[in-house]
């Protein structure tokens, strides 16, 4: 990531109910090589003292450490308070890795350090052991984990559920990939809407105006992530930021209910889905081959400025990584099982393959394709967070290949969809599936062709708030013509 030139001069609002990560929880000695200090000049001491002084607000002090201070100085001090913070807000194994890198680092200067860290690698050694299982609690469209935390002491009580054993009302259960492979080749599709029917529909409304496409773009990227929960906007706000494009003080409004209170994060999350969209049309365009390192950077550029839950109790979240935690979602009528964290880069492996295959396949019909990645990454669900996100940005990639837009279910019912899905993973039916994908992207370009053409007062608008974070580089669909990819 690239380093900014000039430093944050304030903290961001402090979250609603937030907690206090403490910087020390490994034990070092004092005023040791590990008290010593980088050579900060005046603004990076004030930003680091600010973080020492007030840390009230998580998402900052992580933000402030590993984004602004580790870059530029990445020695033991910094690696270790930024362990510190991870490791209180449950991230364990991401934590181990700075404390390792430290250890390294340092090469045995700090004894009471080197002692402490053997202790800490037998607790989550341990800790992997016994199957924590994270709850991700699925309704009124909100996702939370349920988080259970106790570091009196240092004793390492994580941040996750513990089943120590098997849940008895499972509603779904894990499938592996393989089952799911050997299925989608027998499942036909009878679709609701005609595929060239919406080809056509997307061709027209592009020539007619050329801004529909980057408005869909920009009404995918905030509907995704309402989908999920991330946040609430109101219907004027969408349609805002879906017009005018990614300005402060385009949204107007914010639900109550909405997990992120300040509409300027919102716009960043919103430019980082843009981003990881524009990465998967890079991989369209320039035929890269799909391997799980494409799965992980995917997720990187999506959870960028995510790295901690903005519910409470606040949650470390890897971006980047793969999960080393189980995962369940609850439902009002009992569980659905995930893959198991032992397994997840084994079944990512064959998914991107499959995923691959589709690709290159002049057989596959698109939409089949997305509705059958979404459900296979959805099925597997390899990161602790955003996978349904994940889930509908590479199952776009067979939809953009074949000149369609990308994939996007606007607001709607949810448990159509989730219906749809579940149905999928467990009988092998595409069919709803495939239909949800296909109404959801022309009720999209439907959406974004009646919205009113930019006024003056846009304009002037714009120009008053700045440069607006553009699409420039996937506003046409000239590398993607005829079901072939155009590489320039």
């Amino acid at each position: 990531m690239a380093t900014s030139n000039h430093l944050p001069v304030s903290p961001d609002p402090v979250s609603e109910q937030a907690c206090k990560p403490t910087l020390s929880f490994a034990k070092w000695t004092t005023g040791g090589p590990l008290d010593e200090l980088p050579p900060f000049n005046p603004e990076e001491s004030r930003v680091h003292n600010s973080i020492v002084l007030n840390t009230s607000d998580p998402a900052y002090v992580v933000c402030i450490l590993e984004d602004v201070l580790l870059p530029r100085y990445h020695v033991p001090y910094i690696l270790i308070r930024a362990a510190n913070v991870r490791v209180l807000l449950g991230d364990v194994s991401g934590a181990q890795e700075f404390f390792d890198e430290a250890a390294i680092m340092l090469g045995g200067q700090d004894p009471v350090f080197d002692a402490w860290l053997v202790t800490y690698r037998q607790k989550v050694t341990e800790h992997h052991r016994h199957q924590r299982t994270f709850t991700i609690f699925d309704y009124e469209n909100v996702q939370m984990l349920a988080v259970e935390r106790d570091f009196s002491n240092h004793r390492l009580a994580f941040a996750v559920t513990i089943w120590h054993e098997p849940r008895r009302n499972i509603v779904e259960a894990w499938v592996p990939t393989s089952r799911l492979l050997a299925q989608s080749s027998s499942s036909g599709r009878s679709p609701a809407i005609d595929d060239q029917a919406l080809m056509n529909l997307w061709s027209q409304a592009m020539a007619e105006a050329p801004h529909v496409m980057e408005r869909y773009f920009k009404s995918l990227c905030v509907e995704t992530n309402i989908r999920d929960g991330v946040f609430k906007i109101c219907q004027s706000s969408v349609s805002n930021v879906v017009r005018a494009g990614f300005y402060s003080g385009v949204i107007d409004r914010v639900e109550r209910d909405s997990a992120v209170s300040n509409p300027d994060k919102i716009l960043r999350i919103i430019k980082d889905t843009h981003e990881a969209l524009q990465y998967v049309y890079d991989i369209a365009r320039t035929q890269q081959p799909v391997m799980p390192q494409v799965v992980l950077k995917l997720h990187e550029l999506l959870m960028r400025r995510q790295k901690v839950t903005f519910r409470t109790p606040h949650q470390y979240i890897p971006i980047g990584r793969f999960r080393t935690d189980g995962l369940e979602m609850r439902r009002m009528e009992g569980y659905v099982q995930f893959c198991p964290p032992g397994r997840v880069i084994e079944e990512v492996a064959v998914i991107t393959g499959r995923i691959q295959e589709l690709l290159m396949s002049c057989k596959a019909n698109p939409i089949d394709a997305a509705a059958w990645i979404h459900v296979a990454v959805m099925n597997c669900s390899p990161f602790a967070s955003a996978n349904g996100r994940v889930a509908r940005l590479l199952a776009s990639l067979p939809l953009i290949v074949a000149g369609l837009p990308p994939m996007n279910i606007p607001g709607g019912p949810q448990n159509e969809y989730a219906t749809a899905c579940s149905r999928a993973r467990l009988e092998a039916h595409y069919s709803p599936l495939g239909n949800v994908i296909a109404r959801g992207m022309m009720e999209t370009i439907k959406s974004v062709e009646k919205l009113s053409a930019l006024t003056e007062e846009d304009y002037r608008f714009q120009a008053i708030s700045g440069l607006e974070f553009r699409l420039s580089s996937i506003e046409t669909d000239e590398h993607v013509r005829d079901g072939v990819i155009q590489v320039e």
